[in-house]
């Protein structure tokens, strides 16, 4: 169930509106969307739920965080250093907050009040540091995947 989410892509009117006389799981899902608009209820079916599963971000974070798509790319790589620009992080994530320019947001603590940035490098075994100035990040394997914060 969708609730309380935070969307990552559109899907007002706007976007439903051409697509409900169309074809296709799209199309469905704006037909019955805008069908019980004011129930507020629809029976969706499993590509349905996947269109709007990958539009919203689940309450308290619990589909994932933006950051695992770095966890993952991280855990391919087979350097023992790497250096990646903001630009290219941006390409994994979507964009940075501003605070990604000071180094308390690349900071590597292990306290209980970790970050979901920090859980991302972390669980896949980094640790990070920002390259001040030079809007880039070096990320320096720790050992073995960690998995576990």
């Amino acid at each position: 169930m969708i609730d309380h989410g935070a969307p990552r892509a559109p899907m007002g009117k706007a976007q439903l509106e051409p697509e409900r006389d169309g074809a296709g799981p799209l199309a469905s899902l704006a037909a019955k969307l805008y069908r019980h608009a004011h129930n507020k209820i629809a029976g969706l079916d499993e590509q349905e739920v996947g269109i709007l599963m990958a539009r919203w971000d689940a309450p308290g974070g619990s589909r994932g965080s933006k950051y695992d798509p770095l966890a993952e790319w991280l855990r391919q790589q087979k350097t023992q250093e790497i250096v990646v620009s903001f630009k290219e992080l941006e390409a994994l994530v979507g964009s940075l907050p501003t605070s990604a320019q000071r180094p308390q947001f690349w900071a590597n603590t292990k306290g209980a009040h970790t970050n979901v940035q920090r859980e991302a490098w972390r669980a896949a075994g980094y640790d990070a540091f920002l390259l001040q100035g030079q809007a880039k990040v070096r990320f320096v394997r720790v050992g073995p995947n960690r998995g576990q914060i």
